[in-house]
């Protein structure tokens, strides 16, 4: 039996906007799908887009975001068996697994289906230094759901939003 008010409300917006139009602590589920690398070039944009996130989500709720798997980006970008269909370049060499972390945003590669998309730039999505945003904003990386075979470019990535604080101010007797 499914009880409670399962009403659904879809609120299509720019990722990149100041204020997502929702009321503080509403949504349940939010979900960006195929749209969250391109973000990733600028840590401020990142975090003010998962800062609005992690204002809507009740607590408790869940944000999945599906980004471009980092390791076969990384791999398609070095030539290594590429699909006849997919085209991906990086201008400059990407920092190494090692170095990423500190330097985790702004790492532009071209993307393209051949024939059927122009290229497009894209950022290199770094899981743990997505991590490290979303934490201030009180969401925790709770699932990585790696790609499924014959589908390796995406993965998707599941945030939890954590109780906000209560804070009860009294007067001792």
């Amino acid at each position: 039996a499914i009880a409670g008010d399962m009403s659904t409300r879809i609120v299509a917006t720019d990722l990149r906007c100041e204020r997502l139009p929702v009321a503080d602590a509403t949504v349940d589920f939010a979900s960006c799908q195929f749209a969250l690398h391109y973000l990733a070039g600028d840590a401020a944009v990142m975090s003010g887009f998962l800062g609005e996130v992690g204002r809507v989500l009740a607590d408790g709720g869940a944000f999945a975001a599906t980004v471009p798997d980092e390791e076969e980006v990384r791999r398609l970008c070095a030539g290594e068996d590429p699909p006849p269909c997919v085209r991906v370049t990086a201008p400059r060499p990407f920092p190494s697994p090692a170095e990423v972390h500190r330097i985790a945003w702004g790492h532009a590669y071209l993307f393209e289906f051949v024939g059927r998309t122009p290229e497009l730039t894209e950022y290199l999505v770094h899981s743990p230094a997505l991590e490290d945003l979303a934490e201030p904003h009180g969401m925790v990386l709770e699932r990585r759901i790696p790609p499924p075979p014959g589908s390796e470019l995406y993965t998707s990535l599941v945030f939890r939003r954590k109780p906000r604080s209560t804070v009860v101010d009294f007067e001792p007797t």
